[in-house]
């Protein structure tokens, strides 16, 4: 009876362990969900029952909500979650169904491209002020 469970145990290990290697993305979402979660907690319990906020839960709540809203993003694409009217989405025929996704998945692209090449030059705004400075 013991080796029975022991096993199905081990299986459900595997097979969470194979999931979490086919899908990084969302690996990586779930352990920042956790992440924030304690983060968040300990935050709250740090300030309201023991009187002594911690100086760096906030900053870290903060960047891991960041990047979380990201990796979200990402994974919506992925699955065709992300910016559609649903309710005018599922009245359309095949054919401007299709249109209306293609469309979607080039705005969200150019969109993206936008988001790196704007990034890449602010970072390098922002790096050349850090030079000045130093």
């Amino acid at each position: 009876m013991e080796t029975e469970v022991s096993a199905k145990i081990s299986n459900a290990q595997v097979s969470l362990f194979r999931w979490g290697l086919q899908n990084p993305v969302e690996t990586v979402g779930i352990f920042l969900v956790i992440l924030l979660t304690v983060t968040v907690f300990s935050q709250v319990f740090s300030r309201y029952a023991l009187q002594i906020p911690l100086a760096w839960s906030e900053e870290l709540a903060m960047f891991l909500f960041q990047w979380l809203s990201f990796i979200g993003a990402a994974i919506a694409v992925r699955q065709s979650f992300h910016y559609g009217l649903d309710l005018l989405t599922k009245r359309l025929s095949p054919r401007p169904k299709t249109i209306t996704q293609i469309f979607s998945s080039v705005l969200i692209f150019y969109i993206s491209f936008l988001m790196i090449v704007k990034g890449y030059g602010m970072m390098q705004i922002t790096r050349m002020l850090i030079y000045r400075v130093l």
